[in-house]
């Protein structure tokens, strides 16, 4: 499980960037313990529902228990699991992994990209943090019209995604 002592200061960015500004339904891709999902529902009174997906047992156990709010649903699901979900967010939340382990997983994070495109409406948009010099600028590129750059520093880099191109 990611950071589960501590929050990661990257995460800590990415709600001060969403604070006030999410609405409706979200989707939390890879939620690990939950804080960035209690973060948003605590600081967001305009979300109906979040759904909080983590492939991680442990972590999406942890995260059951570290919220308490009827908003919250809670999914046991990787990914690839979710490639033929028909449900669609106003928004969706990540602080991508990029490792499955150890070394850099740069596969992994172009999956949370291209999934989390395919997840909000075309009038979503998609609130990610990397650690700099990890994101893939193209990559983001590729499947989004509008990169809105809200934070950036040696450390980090967090950004609110928004067109969502749709390729067939």
């Amino acid at each position: 499980m990611f950071s589960p002592k501590e929050i990661d200061k990257g995460s800590k960015k990415l709600t001060s960037a969403f604070n006030g500004k999410l609405f409706g339904e979200v989707a939390d891709l890879g939620a690990g313990w939950g804080y960035l999902s209690k973060e948003a529902l605590r600081l967001n009174d305009k979300i109906t529902k979040v759904t909080l997906f983590e492939s991680n047992y442990s972590a999406y156990l942890a995260s059951k228990k570290n919220i308490d709010d009827e908003r919250a649903k809670f999914r046991w699901a990787s990914l690839y699991n979710i490639k033929n979900l028909k449900a669609r967010f106003n928004h969706v939340i990540c602080n991508p992994p990029f490792h499955s382990g150890r070394p850099k997983d740069m596969g992994l994070l172009r999956s949370f990209i291209f999934y989390s495109s395919r997840l909000i409406t075309h009038q979503g948009s998609v609130w990610m943090v990397f650690v700099s010099g990890v994101y893939l600028e193209n990559e983001l590129r590729n499947y989004f019209d509008n990169i809105k750059i809200l934070y950036k520093d040696n450390h980090y880099f967090v950004c609110q995604l928004l067109k969502p191109k749709i390729k067939r």
